[in-house]
C-alpha cells in the first residue's frame, strides 16, 4: 500500500459539506468530478490541476472509493491537527501497490 504523503498538511475544510456526505464505498461520477476539483485546487505538488475523473494515470480518480470517513485516529497515517478525515483508495496501477490518500478537514 502506498500512502500519498503530499496531502498531509492540506486542509480540505472548504469541502467539508461534500466530504461529510460521502459514504464508504465506490464514488459516483458526480462525486468523482467534485473530488477532482478539490484535489486539483489543493494538491501541493506538480499534479495541481491535473487530477482527472477517468483514465489510467497517477492522477486518475477512475474507480476511486472511500475506505474511511470519520474522526481522525492515531492508528491512521494522518495529520493529528485535523479532527476529521476521509480515506480514499485510488485505482491500482499495473506494477504498483494500492494507492491511498487521506483528506483532512475540520481543525
Amino acid at each position: 500500500m502506498q500512502i500519498l504523503p503530499n496531502f498531509f498538511r492540506v486542509d480540505f475544510s472548504p469541502f467539508k459539506d461534500f466530504l461529510d456526505e460521502l459514504e464508504v464505498g465506490p464514488l459516483s461520477d458526480e462525486q468523482i468530478m467534485t473530488l477532482s476539483a478539490a484535489l486539483g485546487e489543493y494538491d501541493p505538488t506538480d499534479s495541481q490541476g491535473q487530477w482527472v475523473p477517468a483514465g489510467d494515470g497517477l492522477t486518475s480518480l477512475q474507480n476511486a472509493e472511500v475506505i474511511y470517513i470519520g474522526d481522525n485516529d492515531t492508528m491512521l497515517p494522518t495529520n493529528p491537527l485535523f479532527k476529521r478525515v476521509v480515506g480514499i483508495r485510488l485505482q491500482d496501477l499495473e506494477g504498483q501497490d494500492s494507492r491511498r490518500l487521506y483528506m483532512h478537514y475540520g481543525n
